[in-house]
């Protein structure tokens, strides 16, 4: 009888232990499946990446080396750029700066972040500004409104993306053109693998809007403005 129940004891532990390995593997897998779907969501420093969809006008722009030197004399340079945010953007006849048409772009009221922005994913779409002195642009504020314009900038393919942020403050009724170095970029980003670019407003209390035109690089021989020249290609 004590064989028989020794036996029967021997055979419970045994098939407890082998269900207890099966479960724990089984708790295993769950959160690893947890952790690779947190992981696509969140990304892999724990806060949320958000990836609008990238324009086709974008990267057919990119591909065929119209990289960033806008003018807007054809309809299909606005489709470089993506509306966020409620803004309305379309070419224009007014304010232009160079040859006949610029970028209407007019931010609502009570949008909270609205902004006409570029980016991409992949290494080989970025933009090098590493040959450039300045990225230039003009912009004319036809509003009652002075309007601060936000220029954000960011490098790399992935996220978390290095960044950088300036603003330009355009009195209405007027015009500003507008210069950043690209050597002050150096201490923040990689200009070589420039990705985002966005031109926004912060929460604006009334519709403004804005005339882009002549969004540029230039190269500066001797950093000398009387020897700057345009960079076609980026």
């Amino acid at each position: 009888m004590l064989n028989k129940i020794s036996k029967n004891s021997v055979i419970a532990f045994l098939l407890g232990v082998i269900v207890g390995i099966f479960m724990t593997f089984m708790f295993l897998g769950g959160m690893y499946a947890v952790y690779k779907v947190g992981k696509k969501i969140f990304g892999s420093h724990g806060y949320k990446v958000s990836k609008p969809v990238v324009s086709s006008g974008a990267v057919r722009l990119v591909k065929k080396g119209k990289k960033f030197n806008l003018g807007f004399e054809n309809k299909k340079d606005l489709e470089f750029f993506t509306a966020h945010d409620g803004l309305y953007m379309e070419q224009s006849k007014e304010f232009a700066t160079q040859g006949k048409y610029s970028l209407l772009a007019e931010y609502p009221k009570g949008a909270t972040y609205p902004g006409l922005y570029w980016e991409v994913y992949n290494k080989r779409y970025c933009l090098n500004w590493s040959g450039a002195n300045y990225f230039i642009f003009d912009v004319y504020n036809s509003s009652e409104t002075d309007a601060m314009l936000i220029i954000k900038l960011k490098s790399g393919a992935n996220y978390p993306k290095s960044k950088y942020q300036t603003y330009v403050h355009i009195p209405a009724k007027s015009s500003k053109k507008a210069k950043i170095s690209i050597d002050k970029l150096r201490n923040k980003l990689d200009v070589s693998e420039i990705s985002y670019i966005n031109f926004f407003i912060d929460k604006p209390r009334d519709t403004i809007t804005l005339y882009f035109d002549n969004i540029h690089l230039v190269e500066c021989l001797f950093l000398k403005k009387s020897l700057c020249y345009t960079i076609s290609n980026a």
